[in-house]
């Protein structure tokens, strides 16, 4: 009878340290989600700053082409003012072709 009443002290043991090792697992598991709450918050952080990378990079690109565009029109403006120096200069030719 002692040894069948050691034998249950034992079982009861094991059985209170399964418990003990259920409640461990429970509460790994517990912050195990909070770990991958925190990595889902990190990520969507991360893909907002991406966002804000790409649009940065988006506008950067629009102010080359604008500068682009303006580089083309100062281009254009002085292939005028090159156009109206040779026509200045044609003008002149011939009132001194008149004059003479």
């Amino acid at each position: 009878n002692n040894d069948i009443q050691q034998d249950n002290n034992d079982i009861q043991q094991d059985n209170n340290n399964i418990q003990q090792d259920n409640i461990d697992i429970q509460q790994d598991n517990n912050d195990i989600q909070q770990d991958n709450n925190y990595i889902q918050q990190d990520n969507i952080g991360i893909q907002q700053d991406n966002n804000d990378i790409q649009q940065d990079n988006n506008d950067i690109q629009q102010d080359n082409n604008d500068i682009q565009q303006d580089n083309n029109d100062i281009q254009q403006d002085n292939n005028d003012i090159q156009q109206d120096n040779n026509d200045i200069q044609q003008d002149n030719n011939d009132i001194q072709q008149d004059n003479n």
